[in-house]
């Protein structure tokens, strides 16, 4: 039973450890971006994170749009604050 937990607990760690290195690396792609560096320099600069052109692209559009590049809030987190609102009343 204590191995399967831990197993379980290696995994979500792993995953959490995945989802800081994403935010990581879309942070860096951010500030280089508004340093002038276009998705293929990007690309050319850093071999070794196995970045798509495609996918840069993608992040620099999102971040032309947006002027972010977090993920969307939820419809669903965006609506609690109201429903308690409307609760309280």
């Amino acid at each position: 039973m204590l191995l399967h937990y831990l197993e379980k607990l290696k995994i979500h760690i792993f995953a959490d450890i995945q989802q800081i290195w994403k935010k990581i690396n879309k942070i860096l792609i951010k500030s280089l971006h508004l340093k002038g560096y276009p998705a293929k320099r990007l690309t050319d600069k850093f071999p070794e994170k196995s970045w798509t052109k495609c996918a840069v692209k993608k992040q620099l559009k999102k971040l032309r749009d947006t002027g972010t590049v977090d993920r969307r809030q939820a419809a669903a987190d965006l609506a609690v604050p109201s429903l308690k609102k409307m609760l309280r009343s």
